[in-house]
C-alpha cells in the first residue's frame, strides 16, 4: 500500500511520483491528486482533488487452448495467455508429441500478444501432447515458472473433390477415362447425358 502524502512541485517543474518499492502484479492502484496542487505556470493551484487509476500486469500464466479440437490439420491453434509474450519465445519453448516442425517465421517474430496463433504442418485426425517450457517469458521478463502440458486433436481434411473441368467430351472410340480427384468423399454421383 502507498501511504497519502501532501507533495508540491516548485514553480516550472513537472511532479513526477516514484514508488517507493515495484508494484505488484495483478493489482489496481489509484492515485489520488489533492486540490491546491500548483498547475506549471501561474500561483494557481488546482481547484478540485483528481484522481487516476491503472492496473498492473498479471502474473503469468498459461490459460488455455482456444479450441482443443480442431476441425481439420490445416486449422490453426490459438493460446491464451494471461500477458503479452512473443512469437519466437513460444516457438523457442513449445514442444509437441508427435513432433511438429515449428516453421522458421515464428523464430525471428518479435510480435507480442496475449494471443499467440500457430499455423503448424499438423497430421489428420491426431492426438497431440504439447509442453510449455517453465523458461517461457513474457514481454515483461517474467517466467512461466512451471512446465504445463495440455492436449488438442485434429479432425480429418474437409472432404474435396477436383476435377479438370466442368464439362468433358469422351468419344465413344477412345477411352473412357475422365481424370477426378477426391479426398474423404464415400460417393459420387455421375450423371452422363
Amino acid at each position: 500500500e502507498i501511504k497519502e502524502q501532501r507533495l508540491r512541485a516548485k514553480e516550472g517543474e513537472i511532479l513526477l511520483l516514484k514508488p517507493e518499492g515495484k508494484f505488484r502484479p495483478g493489482y489496481f492502484y489509484e492515485v489520488k491528486v489533492l486540490k491546491g496542487l500548483p498547475g506549471v505556470e501561474g500561483p494557481l493551484g488546482m481547484s478540485s482533488d483528481y484522481k487516476f487509476n491503472f492496473s498492473t500486469y498479471g502474473l503469468f500464466r498459461f490459460l488455455r487452448i482456444e479450441k482443443p479440437h480442431l476441425k481439420g490439420p490445416e486449422d490453426s491453434i490459438v493460446l491464451n495467455f494471461s500477458n503479452p509474450v512473443s512469437y519466437r519465445e513460444v516457438a523457442t519453448n513449445i514442444s509437441f508429441q508427435p513432433e511438429i516442425e515449428i516453421p522458421e517465421y515464428y523464430y525471428s517474430s518479435d510480435y507480442s500478444n496475449s494471443r499467440i496463433y500457430l499455423w503448424l504442418n499438423l497430421e489428420p485426425d491426431t492426438l497431440y501432447t504439447a509442453a510449455l517450457s517453465p523458461d517461457l517469458k513474457d514481454r515483461f521478463g517474467n517466467l512461466l515458472d512451471e512446465k504445463t502440458n495440455f492436449t488438442f486433436g485434429t479432425g480429418p481434411y474437409a472432404p474435396w473433390v477436383s476435377t479438370s473441368g466442368r464439362w468433358a467430351v469422351l468419344e465413344a472410340y477412345g477411352s473412357f477415362l475422365y481424370p477426378v480427384t477426391f479426398m474423404n468423399i464415400g460417393k459420387v454421383r455421375l450423371r452422363v447425358g
